[in-house]
This record gives C-alpha cells, sequence and structure tokens, in this order.
C-alpha cells in the first residue's frame, strides 16, 4: 500500500540520511578492492566527487574502510551514494543549497485512472551492462568483481542480447513481454508524493490486438487474488526514487531459438526512478540486482533438458547437441564457467555475502540494466 505526503521535509531528509548511510556502508564492506581496470577519475575534474560517489569508482581505493566514509560528514542529495547511481545530473537547488522543489520534474506528474489491473509498466529495454564500472553506477551493489556483469558473456556466446526481445517492433508486436504492478498507488497521486508501494513483476503475453495481459503462472496458483509470486510489500520511493527490499525474484528469459526459461534469483532488489505515464507508470534508470545460485542454476539446466527431450525441442536443443547427455551438476559447471565462474556466496540465513578466503563460491551475481514504460493490462492470459 501507499500512502500521499504527509511528513515535512524533515522526514525526508532523515530517510534520505539513512539511505545514504546504508548505502555506503555496505559498498564499503562488500565491494572493496573490486577493479576492472578502467580509467581513473580525476577528483579535481570531476565536481561530483565525493567521498560516497568514489564508492561507484571500480578504482577506487577503499582500504580505508566504511568508518573514512561515514566520518566523511552528513550525507546531503548531492553527495548520497544513492543520488551518485540513480541520477548523477547536478541538482541547481542543491547547488544553491535549497532542497530542490517537490513539484519540478516528471514525478510532479499525477497518476491518471486506471482499471483492476493497474498501474502497469512493461519493460522496453533491458541489458547486462558491459563493465563493472557500468554495473556499479546502474546501481548494482553487488558482491564479485564483476559487479553481476559475467551473464554478458553467456548472452555473447548464446548469439543474442536481451534488449531485442523487449522492444516493440514497428508493428507493435513484443516478443518478451516482463510487466511490473504498482500495488496501492491511488489515482491523482505523483511519485513524488509516494512514501511505499507495493511492487508484483510477471511474466505476460499480448494479444491480436496488441493488448497485454498477465502470465497466470505470475499468481500462486495461477490466483490472482492469492496475490504475485514475485511481490514486494513496503517498497520504500523517497521523491520518485523505489527502492525494493531484498527478496526472491523470477525472470523470464528467451535467447534466439531457445524458449522462454525462468531465471530465479536470490536476494534481489529492484531501483529505479518512478513516474506516472497515463494510467501506468515508467521506470526510468532501472536496475535489477541479485545472485544466481548453484541450486537455481541446476533447476535452470533441469527445465533446459526437459523442454530439450519434449516431442518439439526448441532449436537452441540442436545448437547444445550431445551435451544434454551429461550429468546436470557437470552441465552446471560447463554453463557457469563460461560466465566466468560463481563470484559471491548466499547463505540462507545472513543472506550474500563475499566468497570466503580458499572456500568454494556458490552464486553468481547477475546485474540488469532496464526501463519500462506505462502501459494498460488487460487481464490475465488464460
Amino acid at each position: 500500500m501507499c500512502s500521499a505526503r504527509s511528513t515535512s521535509r524533515t522526514k525526508r531528509g532523515d530517510q534520505m540520511m539513512h539511505f545514504s548511510r546504508r548505502w555506503a556502508l555496505f559498498a564499503g564492506l562488500g565491494l572493496a578492492g573490486c577493479d576492472d581496470g578502467g580509467p581513473t577519475l580525476d577528483p579535481d575534474s570531476d565536481p561530483d566527487a565525493t567521498p560516497e560517489a568514489a564508492l561507484l569508482r571500480d578504482d577506487a581505493d577503499l582500504d580505508g574502510g566504511p568508518d573514512a566514509v561515514l566520518d566523511a560528514g552528513p550525507a546531503s542529495d548531492a553527495a548520497s551514494p544513492d543520488a551518485a547511481v540513480l541520477d548523477s545530473t547536478p541538482r541547481p537547488a542543491d547547488a544553491a543549497g535549497d532542497a530542490a522543489p517537490a513539484d519540478a520534474g516528471p514525478t510532479a506528474t499525477p497518476l491518471a485512472p486506471t482499471n483492476a489491473w493497474g498501474p502497469a509498466a512493461r519493460v522496453d529495454d533491458l541489458e547486462v551492462p558491459a563493465t563493472p564500472r557500468d554495473a556499479r553506477r546502474a546501481g548494482c551493489l553487488l558482491h564479485g568483481d564483476a559487479a553481476g556483469t559475467g551473464a554478458r558473456n553467456l548472452l555473447l556466446v548464446a548469439g543474442g542480447n536481451l534488449s531485442t526481445q523487449v522492444r516493440a517492433t514497428s508493428g507493435g508486436r513484443v516478443r518478451l513481454v516482463l510487466l511490473f504492478r504498482a500495488r496501492g498507488w491511488s489515482p491523482g497521486t505523483a511519485s513524488a508524493d509516494l512514501d511505499t508501494v507495493g511492487l508484483d513483476f510477471f511474466g505476460g503475453t499480448q494479444d491480436e490486438d496488441l493488448s497485454f495481459r498477465y502470465a497466470a503462472d505470475g499468481f500462486v496458483g495461477g490466483q490472482p487474488e492469492a496475490g504475485a509470486v514475485v511481490r514486494f510489500d513496503g517498497a520504500q520511493v523517497l521523491d520518485g526514487w523505489l527502492e525494493v527490499p531484498p527478496g526472491p525474484f523470477v525472470l523470464p528469459l528467451a535467447l534466439p531459438n531457445s524458449p522462454v526459461l525462468p531465471v530465479g534469483l536470490e536476494s534481489a532488489r529492484v531501483t529505479g526512478r518512478v513516474a506516472a505515464d497515463g494510467p501506468g507508470f515508467r521506470i526510468e534508470q532501472g536496475a535489477i540486482a541479485g545472485y544466481l545460485t548453484r541450486a537455481t542454476t541446476f533447476e535452470l539446466v533441469e527445465q533446459v533438458k526437459t523442454q530439450c527431450a519434449g516431442d518439439a525441442p526448441a532449436g537452441i536443443c540442436r545448437l547444445i547437441g550431445g551435451q544434454l547427455d551429461q550429468p546436470t551438476e557437470a552441465l552446471v559447471d560447463i554453463v557457469i564457467g563460461l560466465v566466468g565462474g560463481f563470484d559471491a556466496q548466499v547463505d540462507p540465513v545472513a543472506g550474500p555475502g563475499p566468497c570466503a578466503p580458499g572456500g568454494a563460491c556458490d552464486a553468481l551475481a547477475v546485474c540488469l540494466r532496464f526501463t519500462a514504460e506505462g502501459v494498460v493490462v488487460a487481464g490475465i492470459s488464460q
């Protein structure tokens, strides 16, 4: 559920301080030492250079530890890790030392009336960032030197990319339909006035008339009243910036000549800037960051083997050929080897963390950068 803004700017400032300190502490503890060999930024020529922004540079020296970051002084909108990741454009009011007006920009647009299935947003661009530097700047603060970009190698081997799957053709046809739904966002309310919102995620279908529908299997037991399988309650919204608490995320993905397969991510977070887009909403600078574990990779490979053993195997099955005769564990090692190996570990209780020194890793960090446009969903596919 969401609520209209009913608190003062002091509360907003306290929330931003909380976000800033938490992101800075996580990045300082978990990402120290990540280096993809990118160019070094010159702090003298970078007007946005701050101790917090340095955490987003893969070449930053973090030997000082998190205390060096947290002792740098009170966080502000311009200096927080959130601001550096999600919006690198300086705000004129910030530069003047005053808070930016709440009614400025697209976040001031009120949501138009929508139907019972909305408001909804369709992913219209999706990609794995090219470098760890790009991933961190997109908001993927993940464990592992690759910062979630290892999956890009697998896409290159498969000969495809994700953007072509989600972008509409000139005729409006979309091959891979991925939909978000915001629960509790009332018509007439702008995203700048939201405090919290519920966020659901679905695979979807498209009718002959180009209208979109949620896939029935995106609901628990196929029943809408049971709620979505991928469901986040109490996602915080701060001046339009969305931060979803970590949880399991199932992402239906497809490559050329392959069926749509559900890719399960653990400890996944969704971030981005939300704004009303007609009766739907849009997401800019969005990121999905999570971990593909050995267990979820095993399940994924098993599904590929099952589909390839059917009466009408997909084209990718012919490409794989005799490899499918191997034990699933061996195939998991082959797949993970293509992406550079596991680079993190996910504890069932403690959550994700770096690989223990000399210990075996069991998870692959995955970063996906995306945008989404507002759409109207007609209902549920049968």
